[in-house]
């Protein structure tokens, strides 16, 4: 699937949200730096809180509730939809390769 540089954008603002807030919350790495989509990100942080998170679906649902109004109604659709489905990701340039496996 070809995305357009607006939704590489849009996917890595929630994705990124979602990661930092679900390990404020629940404190899976000490000192995770808010990341932002963009720049410079260590891998190893998101891999660690990607395997709590698919463990704890729920936390998806907890963090839309703590996020108030930070997100418009069609990004929490997308972030709600993230608890139905497990996504595996591979970005190449400006191609996301995804993977959607019922969960369920």
């Amino acid at each position: 699937m070809y995305l357009s540089q607006e939704d590489i954008n849009l996917f890595f603002k929630l994705w990124c949200g979602l990661v930092y807030g679900v390990n404020e919350k629940h404190k899976i790495i000490p000192h995770f730096e808010k990341p932002v989509y963009g720049k410079s990100m260590p891998r190893e942080p998101f891999i660690e809180v990607r395997k709590t998170l698919w463990d704890n679906l729920q936390w998806i649902e907890e963090f839309l509730c703590d996020s108030g109004g930070e997100f418009t109604e069609i990004e929490r659709g997308f972030l709600a939809s993230w608890g139905k489905y497990f996504f595996k990701y591979l970005l190449t340039s400006n191609t996301i390769w995804h993977i959607i496996l019922d969960s369920n």
